[in-house]
């Protein structure tokens, strides 16, 4: 068997799994922790493995004995081990209920020819099982999955040399290193070329990289081991704090991930000039700076178009990397080779310089994107697309290359349109067409893939529920009545039992929000300097006149803090400026003290129906006063904190569904598109031409 085969076969053993409620992503993932006992052994290399734990010893279970022996084996190398394998193994956790799943896996990998695969080599084999995922719409994995054919141009353009530091600060399963690694070892004759300390660095430290996802972090170090790079590869936010430490390289590779920062993220890193919620933006700043400034250190990075017009802070980083850097060219990729079909993105190509001024003299574009082939499943994208780009980049006079897509802007033509660097396009032929629309066959399959998907959720949802609810008390015997829960000693905290809306658990008492909860009108609010994410407001729209209306943490982290309107029309409202929202005197900010925690407040006064308690007014909206009469729940602090965490577990299943009806309108442009393109009629030769049609129209 080679070693497309096996990867086949390794995929179609998910199916087994789907019984067991188990996604591609986690199968991946238990694949990664069986088939690294299995390669150790099959490369001789199990010395780091305590011998209790090595594959001979897993292979000889069965059953239940099986089972019992694995959840002991990923306990014991993620706490026991040292190196790789600890870090591989990690907070490893098994998703395979059943035993004979377990058992099936485990003997069809021990069945595979070996030597075959490792002729081929064990990490293109891996690397094939993680494409295979990546492709796969079902597993989502794809989403903004580099394709190896961009990646291979791109380090080719790039050229890595031996002695280099390469760095991916988004690396995902390290791809981009691992394409790196290979430049250098096909032009070393594998690294014989090289002294032995210099192969040894090449080993060791050439090649390093951030993840911030802890199981796609496992993928990458499985993926490094199998190639043989031992670098850092650190589990972390490059864009936070600890991503300070990435820097002084010679050469960076990487596809970042694309999107507005959201509230449930870390906090920016501190040390950028223009801290933005634009994550991309974001990572542009590191990787400039992250490179050394010595005229020689080079980064190519894919990036959405936004990043080559956003206003405001995109205007000022872009000018600060022209500044900074020479940004030689950028090439308008062609939509439709990602996973999000949606998706427009450039290579951007730059050369640090060895002063932070005037290192972009112009820009080079190329446009791979306009009456291009629609890409996708049945038009692969190939490195003959990619040919007369390659020739462009190289060539020695630049000005020289007879190419339609091939265009230059000087430095001053790009600042007096506004340091905008959404340049380069070509005339489009089929500019009254909707463009960049997929084949609505291939729309129909992403429904198709979207419904399991979203089936598969809302049946963990529903299972998540069932299994809550079975382990509940019986309401009727084990619940009390309202009037034993009444507290004599906390009379004024405490609401009067015939006020109480409904029962509820023994341990649990109903109180006045004003008696737990501290609201404070908008007007001191600016002094507590409230701060957030800008897009946090609609994450978790919060409350107001017509219900929760906002959600903010304080600047410092020391706090987060529900947002209630209090006044009219305008309650609620808020100001964004200067990286910061400012909530203005229309809007109350909700303060917890000890033992509420601020997420089950703000959970809490969502479930309430507080319009009723709005003022009759021309402007109904609800007073300070008001809200601290209505009664709310509050049970214990351990109980808020797993209440708190089933609903944003359930939540966050939800509202992945959301994108659903977003699919279905794309899928019906798609129709529309062909359905005026000839290619959904017949078209029967022997209709009567649509000129005769005209002519009698006419008469």
């Amino acid at each position: 068997m080679n070693n497309q085969e096996i990867v086949a076969k390794l995929w179609n053993l998910c199916n087994v799994l789907r019984d067991d409620g188990i996604t591609y992503q986690q199968y991946v993932t238990e694949l990664t922790y069986i088939l690294f006992l299995k390669m150790c052994k099959e490369t001789g290399t199990e010395g780091a493995i305590p011998e209790d734990y090595r594959w001979d010893k897993l292979v000889s279970k069965q059953g239940i004995e099986l089972k019992t022996f694995y959840k002991k084996l990923l306990e014991h190398l993620g706490t026991k081990c040292h190196g790789r394998v600890r870090e591989i193994y990690q907070g490893a956790q098994t998703n395979i209920a059943e035993p004979k799943n377990l058992e099936k896996i485990i003997v069809t990998i021990d069945q595979f020819d070996w030597y075959s695969a490792k002729e081929e080599g064990l990490g293109n084999l891996y690397e094939g099982l993680l494409e295979k995922n990546a492709t796969e719409k079902k597993s989502g994995a794809g989403q903004y999955f580099t394709p190896r054919v961009l990646i291979d141009v791109m380090t080719r353009l790039i050229a890595p040399q031996p002695g280099e530091r390469c760095n991916d600060p988004a690396c995902g399963t390290f791809g981009f290193m691992i394409a790196a690694d290979q430049y250098v070892k096909d032009h070393t004759d594998n690294l014989f070329d090289l002294s032995i300390d210099e192969q040894e660095f090449q080993r060791t430290a050439a090649f390093t990289g951030c993840e911030l996802v802890h199981d796609t972090h496992r993928l990458a170090l499985m993926n490094a081991m199998l190639h043989d790079i031992s670098g850092q590869i650190y589990l972390g936010d490059t864009l936070s704090n600890e991503g300070k430490q990435l820097n002084n390289y010679d050469v960076v590779l990487t596809n970042p991930p694309f999107g507005t920062k959201k509230g449930g993220e870390r906090a920016t890193r501190d040390d950028f000039t223009y801290p933005t919620s634009n994550k991309q933006l974001n990572f542009l700043q590191h990787i400039y700076r992250s490179l050394k400034a010595d005229g020689k250190a080079r980064a190519a990075v894919v990036l959405p178009d936004n990043v080559l017009f956003a206003d405001g802070d995109g205007t000022k980083i872009r000018h600060d990397l022209m500044e900074k850097c020479n940004l030689h060219t950028v090439l308008r990729l062609p939509t439709g080779i990602f996973y999000a079909q949606g998706v427009k993105t450039n290579v951007l190509f730059f050369t640090r310089g060895e002063q932070d001024r005037g290192n972009t003299q112009e820009v080079w574009f190329y446009d791979l994107r306009t009456n291009m082939p629609s890409f996708g499943k049945t038009t692969p994208l190939t490195v003959e697309h990619f040919a007369d780009f390659e020739k462009a980049y190289a060539a020695d006079d630049r000005r020289a290359v007879q190419d339609e897509r091939w265009s230059v802007f000087t430095r001053a033509e790009i600042e007096d349109k506004g340091d905008t660097l959404d340049l380069g396009l070509i005339r489009d032929d089929s500019v009254l067409d909707y463009t960049d629309l997929p084949d609505p066959i291939e729309s129909g399959e992403g429904v198709i893939s979207m419904l399991a998907d979203y089936t598969a959720r809302m049946t963990r949802v529903i299972t998540k529920l069932n299994g809550i609810k079975q382990k509940q008390i019986d309401i009727e015997e084990n619940i009390c009545n309202t009037e034993l829960a009444f507290d004599e000693n906390l009379e004024q905290v405490l609401v009067p039992v015939d006020e109480c809306p409904y029962r509820i658990p023994d341990n649990w008492c109903w109180v006045r929000i004003g008696s737990i909860l501290n609201l404070q009108a908008g007007k001191n609010i600016n002094a507590m300097n409230i701060h957030s994410i800008q897009d946090e407001v609609n994450e978790y729209p919060c409350f107001g006149g017509n219900g929760i209306r906002g959600y903010v943490k304080n600047y410092n982290n020391e706090g987060e803090y529900p947002i209630i309107g209090r006044q009219g029309a305008l309650c609620g409202n808020l100001n964004y400026a200067q990286g910061k929202f400012y909530a203005t005197e229309h809007a109350v900010v909700v303060t917890c003290p000890y033992g509420i925690l601020a997420r089950y407040a703000y959970y809490a006064l969502s479930s309430m129906n507080l319009n009723q308690y709005a003022t009759a007014t021309a402007q109904p909206g609800l007073a300070v006063g008001t809200i601290n009469k209505v009664p709310m729940v509050v049970p214990p602090i351990d109980e808020q904190q797993r209440i708190v965490n089933v609903i944003e577990e359930l939540f966050s299943e939800l509202n992945a569904i959301d994108a659903f009806p977003k699919q279905i309108d794309l899928m019906k442009k798609s129709i529309l598109a062909d359905a005026f393109r000839g290619k959904l009629g017949t078209n029967d030769p022997s209709d009567q031409p649509a000129t005769e049609l005209l002519k009698q129209i006419l008469a």
